[in-house]
């Protein structure tokens, strides 16, 4: 027999090794922890040591592929509502969401517009990717999260969908998941943040050939490398196009504009980390268009009251 019947036939899961992240935390002066962003990934989990074996303390850029087409298994795109302890309340597509039910204590299924879905709690757009990395020596998922709906977002969204849809699958075709710090574009705004691509190393004349290949009603396994894409289809080996971020394309239509959730929590992040009363005024005359933001405010009067007893 082998498996217990079951109305959904069941096609394996890959565990999942760690998380792929880009934020980490340091500790102020006084001994404090706050968040800071990264320029480079950082693994956790008990497979970590093994990621940073092949990669490095401060690697930038990741070789990945993806296991599946099942976009809510590995490029998954929803908001997230959490109520201020963190506790998470709903997740949902805008129209469709699982909410907390504290009756039944469990998640049910609900209609709801956007708007009566906010009043649940702090609401944030989340982008998970779910991917293996070749390279590293264990068969199983790496998680990366991003709340960066205005850069790092739409970017690893698009490209997902783009590949996926020209060459017909996204399966095997190796990518490359690369960080870097911008500086924001906002007159009078000198942060930095971290913008995640993610590249595909195929020419667009081998997706095109995958797409065709695979509409034949053929099937293909491992990595698909340019030259295995070329020996399938018995033609000459194609000249190889690997695509990269050059210089200029960092200043793309997604990195134009920062996240303002994003400038407002680096704010109060630096504000709240400032080790004198003249650093917190100087940080407070530099954000003049965050003063009414009440988050800041209040992250100032914290400063202020620690520095003035």
């Amino acid at each position: 027999m082998g498996r217990v019947i079951r109305d959904t036939p069941n096609t394996g899961k890959l565990p999942e090794l760690g998380k792929i992240k880009i934020g980490d935390k340091a500790l102020s002066k006084s001994g404090k922890e706050y968040p800071i962003s990264l320029d480079f990934f950082r693994a956790t989990g008990k497979y970590a040591p093994m990621f940073y074996e092949q990669f490095g303390e401060k690697c930038d850029t990741i070789p990945v592929i993806f296991p599946s087409d099942n976009i809510d298994a590995v490029c998954n795109e929803e908001y997230v509502i959490r109520d201020r302890a963190g506790k998470l309340v709903a997740t949902g597509d805008g129209k469709n969401w699982k909410v907390y039910e504290a009756k039944t204590e469990s998640y049910e299924f609900r209609e709801m517009d956007i708007v009566l879905a906010e009043k649940l709690g702090i609401m944030k757009l989340t982008l998970t990717l779910r991917f293996l990395i070749p390279k590293v020596p264990a068969v199983g998922v790496w998680r990366f999260e991003t709340m960066a709906q205005a850069s790092s977002i739409p970017q690893l969204r698009d490209t997902f969908d783009y590949v996926q849809q020209q060459a017909g699958s996204i399966v095997g075709i190796p990518f490359d998941l690369s960080v870097k710090k911008v500086k924001s574009q906002k007159p009078g705004v000198a942060s930095q943040y971290p913008v995640v691509s993610l590249v595909p190393n195929l020419s667009p004349q081998h997706i095109e050939m995958l797409n065709e290949y695979l509409q034949g009603g053929n099937k293909v396994r491992g990595i698909l490398t340019a030259q295995k894409i070329d020996a399938m289809l018995s033609l000459p080996p194609a000249q190889i196009m690997v695509l990269e971020e050059s210089p200029e394309e960092v200043k793309s239509e997604y990195v134009e504009y920062e996240d303002v959730e994003s400038e407002l929590d680096i704010a109060i992040k630096e504000i709240m980390a400032c080790e004198s009363f003249n650093d917190a005024a100087m940080h407070w005359k530099n954000h003049k268009h965050l003063w009414e933001e009440k988050t800041y405010l209040d992250a100032k009067n914290q400063v202020k009251e620690k520095f003035t007893k």
